[in-house]
């Protein structure tokens, strides 16, 4: 399997930096990347980014300490996102983008991201997203531990531990929860309010 570790970039993306073209990984390990901006492991800019069997591991960034993408669709499937860390924005996933965007995470394993200010381990701004059949533990932030959302989308079959699932809408029509399990004190909060159960 390919490896990518322990690249370093003064702005984005300290193993991988994609823009304006498309990405596709698959069978291989993304470590120990460090960027002083965004994507510690990996940075995609108006790209498409497709990571199948892709482990993202112990990354470092300013935001998006596993991976930053914006204005791109990007789909992570059968992964492990473990051990990035992010001064801001989210330690293994960070989206931005807008609704002809994207995300798809299917049967990945999402824990201990750690990161200061908002979503530890996935955060999504903007853009569509599905979060299904995945597991999110671990991890540490002060505002929503697992799953930080603004914008639209589909959470299921999913398992959260130890951790708070935070969706950002005003309108929790737009959000959909389908078949999780949180456990461990984990709960859901809608449109900022704390302690909403769905």
């Amino acid at each position: 399997a390919a490896r990518f570790e322990n690249g370093s970039s003064a702005d984005n993306g300290g193993n991988i930096h994609v823009s304006a073209s498309d990405l596709v990984v698959s069978n291989a390990t993304l470590s120990s990347g460090d960027a002083t901006e965004r994507g510690g492991n990996l940075y995609a800019s108006y790209s498409n980014v497709t990571l199948s069997s892709v482990n993202v591991l112990d990354g470092f960034a300013n935001s998006g300490g596993g991976v930053y993408s914006t204005h791109g669709d990007i789909s992570l499937a059968t992964g492990t996102i473990a051990g990035n860390v992010a001064q801001d924005g989210a330690g293994g996933l960070e989206v931005g983008g807008n609704s002809s965007n994207q995300v798809t995470v299917d049967a990945c394993t999402f824990t201990n991201n750690p990161m200061i200010a908002v979503g530890a381990d996935v955060l999504v701004t903007g853009a569509n997203w599905e979060v299904r059949n995945s597991l999110f533990s671990g991890g540490a932030a002060d505002s929503g531990n697992a799953l930080n959302v603004t914008s639209p989308g589909t959470l299921s079959g999913s398992e959260f531990h130890s951790a708070r699932m935070l969706g950002y809408r005003t309108d929790p029509a737009e959000l959909t929860i389908i078949d999780n399990r949180f456990c461990d004190g984990a709960a859901v909060s809608l449109g900022g309010r704390g302690g909403d159960y769905v």
